[in-house]
């Protein structure tokens, strides 16, 4: 009996044991594959200067594994009864959580903030508790007592690691904000343009990076003026660039990286605002095409690579001016300044029109030629103003107002011109 007894314990502690590993890497694996990574990827980049790259599915392989050691380590040094086989799962959940209880300050700043004396504590309680197991289980066999759940140890450790996992997501400070705007710069560094551009699609607190980003996404697929408002506006301009974010210690793609996609070197440009900024570049890009009329590509007997490329594609050059076009175009809508949109529409309408098909104005600039320029509107969009108008007249309640316009109306340039303060 008693060999059958103790036949039984080791068969119950080895289900523990390897249900408690299996529940350990299966959630630990999952959370920094699936919900850190990218978290995990900012503090290696800014640690290391930018030298080194971290791989999301490697690294959650290695800390996965070294966790699982650092378990099967302390497994070896407590010795705890099989009920309790879970306490050493502590030091590992506690190192999983400090890994990823990180954010932009902590990150950038180096700081530790609470931990510097949460740790040394945790760790105390943590000693204290696994002495006060093992002075119980001294007492028992003085005693000659067998502990009543000692035959079924896998309840117990069942639900510590539920209690486990719950507090290492649940004390995450990670803002959901701060993790879009670091899974937005890593899917257009991957030209991942349209899943970039799905993070977060659905929230509206924002910032004026993750901002940035989008409308560095929506520039990058040819999109900026057709899309500008299908996400919160909350910033002017500075929505659409943040001429002092320029640090390559902490982000990866930077202002001067959005302007060197219109096309121009930063350093070239003096500008004290996101506005005189896109001038300059459109300015630029004018005068480049128009000098570009004048030479004749057979007089040029061995043309430079970048004249070679200027006449192979002369797409390419439309493109830039466009992309120059839209952010200047858009900056006067998120001023709320539709004159000066339509003083400057004027010269850069030729850039929108395609003689070729039937394609209408971006959506945005229809949606202000509806408000200041109706004739020169079509049909459909001023229908959607009139609808936008009678719907926001009729509603006198202004919380009301704001939020069913908001349904309805709040992915266009007339719902923005309303909410200054949203």
């Amino acid at each position: 009996m008693k060999h059958q007894s103790s036949t039984q314990q080791t068969g119950a502690a080895l289900l523990v044991r390897y249900f408690c590993a299996a529940v350990f890497l299966l959630f630990t694996f999952c959370y920094l594959y699936c919900m850190e990574g990218d978290l995990l990827a900012q503090a290696q980049f800014v640690f290391s200067h930018g030298k080194t790259t971290y791989s999301i599915l490697v690294g959650a392989i290695i800390i996965t594994a070294v966790l699982q050691v650092l378990q099967w380590l302390m497994s070896l040094v407590l010795h705890v009864p099989s009920r309790w086989h879970a306490l050493t799962y502590v030091p590992s959940f506690v190192a999983l959580t400090m890994l990823t209880h990180l954010d932009a300050r902590a990150i950038n700043h180096f700081a530790f903030g609470a931990w510097t004396w949460l740790l040394p504590l945790l760790l105390l309680i943590y000693l204290a508790v696994i002495y006060a197991i093992h002075a119980a289980r001294k007492s028992r066999r003085k005693a000659q007592k067998v502990h009543a759940d000692e035959s079924n140890p896998l309840l117990p450790n069942a639900m510590t690691m539920l209690l486990f996992i719950l507090l290492c997501g649940g004390t995450n400070a990670t803002s959901d904000v701060y993790m879009f705007e670091l899974k937005t710069e890593r899917l257009i560094l991957q030209q991942r343009y349209a899943d970039a551009l799905r993070v977060g699609q659905r929230s509206l607190p924002s910032t004026a990076r993750l901002t940035n980003l989008r409308m560095y996404a929506l520039s990058l697929e040819d999109s900026l003026s057709e899309r500008l408002f299908d996400y919160p506006q909350s910033f002017g301009t500075a929505g659409l660039l943040q001429l002092s974010d320029t640090s390559r210690l902490q982000h990866r793609i930077t202002a001067d990286r959005i302007v060197r996609s219109l096309g121009v070197a930063p350093d070239s440009i003096d500008a004290q605002t996101p506005e005189q900024l896109f001038a300059y570049v459109l300015q630029h890009h004018v005068a480049l095409a128009d000098s570009l009329q004048h030479i004749d590509s057979t007089a040029i007997a061995q043309p430079t690579p970048f004249w070679q490329i200027i006449i192979d594609r002369p797409q390419f050059i439309h493109r830039q001016l466009r992309r120059a076009a839209d952010y200047y175009l858009c900056s006067h809508l998120l001023r709320r300044d539709l004159m000066a949109f339509i003083d400057d529409f004027g010269q850069y309408e030729y850039l929108y029109v395609d003689t070729l098909s039937v394609r209408p104005l971006p959506r945005a600039f229809r949606e202000a030629l509806a408000v200041v320029s109706p004739d020169m509107a079509d049909s459909l969009t001023l229908q959607h103003h009139a609808d936008y108008v009678t719907m926001r007249d009729t509603l006198s309640d202004p919380i009301q107002r704001t939020n069913l316009t908001r349904r309805r109306f709040g992915n266009t340039l007339w719902w923005y011109l309303d909410n200054p303060g949203q």
